[in-house]
């Protein structure tokens, strides 16, 4: 069995949190840097966050 590594971020935020990206871009940019994979951690919304 080959050992390889994952490229992985488990901590992001979108535009939904406060983060600056919508979930698309961010699904977008992470893919094109070769991510495998992600997680996003907005924070728990309510009638105050929604968009």
């Amino acid at each position: 069995m080959r050992n390889s590594w994952l490229l992985c971020d488990f901590h992001i935020h979108t535009d939904m949190s406060d983060g600056s990206l919508p979930v698309d871009e961010v699904v977008d940019m992470y893919g094109s840097k070769g991510f495998d994979v992600i997680s996003i951690t907005d924070h728990i919304l309510d009638s105050h966050t929604l968009k």
